[in-house]
């Protein structure tokens, strides 16, 4: 048996729309504490997270790994947990880390200034991808990919969907 704070962890993958999901929550409650202008975010994970200190990758058997939450985080690091340490290419299809989610909105809403996204559109992003087709999956970086076009369409606003793919292939996330 182990401590319920080994069954989670801010590294865990799982389908996009799930860890997205936590991620934007975490990311809300990180940005309510800083400005968006502001060029760090330092703040606590109230769950686990692997211990960086150990060698990498984690085994994924080896729950001495977690260490218990509160964990400190730096939340507009890109990681990309799911890519370099979870799997590439099928196993990676639709799904992602809570980290590497995190650094995508983090970055999003505080890099640069004409390009990033307030709150209010990050959100939008994801009210106007409406219902995913899988409920078991939940969102897919298809849907927000066709969602940022929707919000954003034609020449004028290229840069403004530039700063969203570019962000999440920053991040990691864009599978």
């Amino acid at each position: 048996m182990f401590d319920s704070y080994k069954t989670g962890c801010l590294q865990n993958q799982g389908y996009i729309g799930w860890r997205s999901t936590q991620a934007y929550c975490d990311f809300f409650g990180a940005a309510l504490y800083h400005s968006q202008d502001a060029s760090t975010c330092n703040w606590m994970y109230w769950r686990g997270a692997y211990d960086s200190t150990l060698p990498l990758p984690p085994d994924p058997d080896d729950l001495d790994w977690i260490s218990p939450g509160p964990v400190p985080v730096s939340c507009g690091v890109n990681v990309q947990w799911m890519e370099e340490y979870c799997g590439e290419g099928a196993q990676a299809m639709n799904r992602g880390a809570t980290q590497d989610w995190i650094a995508f909105f983090w970055n999003l809403w505080t890099n640069g200034t004409t390009y990033r996204y307030s709150i209010d559109q990050i959100t939008d992003v994801w009210d106007n991808t409406g219902t995913p087709a899988d409920p078991d999956v939940g969102t897919t970086w298809d849907d927000l990919d066709e969602s940022v076009w929707d919000l954003w369409p034609g020449d004028a606003n290229e840069n403004k969907r530039e700063q969203f793919f570019d962000k999440g292939a920053a991040a990691g996330v864009d599978h």
